[in-house]
């Protein structure tokens, strides 16, 4: 293939950076687009490359695309920090032999979660090496690369993504992610049935799309754990939407409740792990049904309280998950023994 450059943002991503970078060092350029890290990562990305660009983060397009503009190559190669390609995509992609038929270049993606690589969603294709000046990016939080006339080819190697390693590290992104989904939400107040149908039905739809359309099944209770996670992470950017225009305000109130179930979920697993070793199916009944009972349990409490139906809700909602991510933790901390 003619020249390639890569181009990686970064933030804070001192564990899995320099593995990043060893996998792409053949290439005849490395960028790196920093949001200005606190930690190692810097120091150890100019150990591979001199072409470090700082740049206050706004959005992951935004931040993608300027790292495209820096790239001198004809090829782009865009990565995260926590993706890792493997020695066959690193020699198909050298070996790969150019033509003006194809603009851009479809990768699968594994994605590690929770220590494991899961069968969940596969294959997940995404469009990473592409002509530069073809592809640009959309979409300002889960970002894709559009290419205008869609001329793409499917590679057979592989990008290890280690997206989450623990639930900790998953809730804590959760409360990153939420922030930016709303900070793009549309600003006019808008009526409580939308509220109701994306914090009630919502979740339904994606709890079935994500555990049977997309075989998270197929991953037992870590396929299950994840989902349910990821589905609290969508009522959460809801939530901090309505507080938007309610008291109090900036979704302040619903970080500092997903933080404190981090926190308790956490140091409660902890204290049952070190009392008694409960077998894995009482594990799988209390991941199951706890949190239900949680939930009507709390929002029984609350019918005399003269709150709205999304408060009440998110408020159950809030209790059942905390009761859940108390089971998921212990059944991680189970897995670790």
């Amino acid at each position: 293939m003619k020249s390639i450059s890569v181009a990686i943002i970064t933030f804070n991503a001192q564990k899995f950076i320099d593995k990043c970078l060893e996998a792409v060092k053949w290439a005849d350029e490395i960028i790196i687009v920093d949001s200005y890290s606190v930690d190692e990562t810097v120091s150890k990305a100019r150990l591979y490359t001199n072409k470090i660009y700082f740049r206050k983060f706004d959005n992951f397009s935004n931040q993608k695309n300027f790292a495209i503009t820096k790239a001198n190559c004809d090829w782009v190669l865009s990565l995260d920090a926590d993706e890792i390609i493997t020695k066959e995509l690193a020699k198909e992609i050298i070996d790969l032999q150019h033509t003006s038929a194809i603009d851009g270049y479809y990768i699968e993606r594994l994605n590690n979660i929770y220590g494991k690589f899961l069968k969940y969603d596969r294959p997940d294709l995404q469009l990473r090496l592409f002509k530069k000046g073809k592809g640009k990016f959309i979409q300002p939080v889960h970002e894709r690369v559009y290419i205008e006339k869609n001329k793409t080819s499917r590679l057979k190697g592989k990008i290890l993504h280690y997206t989450v390693e623990e639930i900790e590290n998953h809730i804590n992104k959760i409360i990153i992610y939420a922030d930016y989904d709303v900070a793009f939400y549309p600003l006019n107040k808008l009526p409580r049935l939308w509220f109701i149908r994306k914090m009630f039905f919502r979740p339904l739809g994606k709890f079935i799309q994500h555990y049977f359309v997309k075989k998270a099944f197929l991953d037992n209770l870590i396929g299950y754990i994840y989902v349910i996670n990821t589905i609290m992470g969508e009522i959460a950017a809801q939530v901090k939407y309505y507080e938007y225009f309610n008291k109090p305000p900036s979704g302040v109130f619903c970080n500092d409740i997903i933080k404190r179930i981090n926190i308790n979920s956490t140091k409660k697993a902890r204290q049952l792990i070190l009392k008694k070793k409960i077998n894995l199916f009482l594990v799988l009944l209390r991941i199951t049904i706890s949190p239900a009972v949680s939930f009507l349990r709390s929002y029984y409490h609350q019918r005399k309280i003269r709150k709205g139906i999304v408060y009440k809700y998110s408020t159950a909602i809030y209790s059942a998950w905390e009761e859940f991510t108390v089971w998921a933790k212990y059944y991680e901390l189970m897995l670790k023994k």
